[in-house]
């Protein structure tokens, strides 16, 4: 719900951003848990200032790998060739209202099969999606997703944050296929795969999650 001011959003800016949260308050070591960008941001966070960071638990981790072959991978595809492109689409479009059918799309791809769809929940992600300001937050992460291929080629040293990641494996946005290939990489303390969880599936899935998650900080 927060304004979106005139401003770029590369991964840089969203790391630095939660790096002052956590300095300004002292709030280190934390728990980061994050979604799509948010598990990119924290696991970038993590990789930098891993000494600050007690457990990581990561929702779909935004990659260039992960993001390829998902439904919004045609994007990143089409302009792959001429990557100056994508600045281009980002002056162009940056101020534009993302159009009621494909905020519908950008939603309805986001569910898997079998958790719950609460009405509520999705009339407001359309609303949401239709707010100015937020496509070119979105272009941004096609401008800016070559920053996102450092988490690709990251391996999780013997000492580091005990990392849990958690993937839907009906996830259209981001394949589990791709996921499963960024972990067998990563290599964190354990990966689990939801059964007909889709994008949000902390949402949809919410019992299922909370219970891995609570053993998981419980140890």
């Amino acid at each position: 719900m927060s304004a979106n001011p005139d401003a770029r959003y590369p991964l840089e800016l969203n790391t630095s951003f939660l790096d002052e949260f956590i300095t300004s308050r002292n709030l280190a070591p934390v728990t980061l848990v994050g979604n799509c960008v948010g598990s990119a941001t924290s696991l970038t966070y993590a990789m930098k200032k891993p000494e600050n960071v007690d457990k990581l638990i990561l929702f779909n981790i935004l990659t260039k790998q992960t993001v390829w072959d998902g439904s919004w991978g045609i994007f990143f595809k089409l302009t792959a060739p001429a990557p100056s492109l994508r600045q281009l689409l980002h002056k162009g479009f940056d101020n534009w209202i993302i159009p009621k059918p494909v905020a519908h799309y950008s939603v309805v791809t986001q569910f898997g099969n079998r958790g719950y769809r609460d009405p509520e929940f999705v009339i407001e992600l359309k609303k949401n999606y239709s707010r100015k300001g937020q496509l070119g937050a979105l272009i941004d992460i096609l401008a800016d997703i070559e920053s996102f291929t450092q988490m690709d080629n990251f391996e999780i040293p013997q000492q580091f944050t005990e990392t849990l990641v958690i993937w839907g494996d009906k996830n259209c946005v981001l394949p589990v296929k791709a996921g499963k290939v960024l972990c067998a990489k990563l290599r964190p303390y354990r990966m689990e795969i939801i059964k007909g969880g889709g994008h949000v599936v902390m949402h949809e899935l919410h019992e299922e999650v909370n219970a891995l998650i609570d053993k998981f900080i419980g140890g």
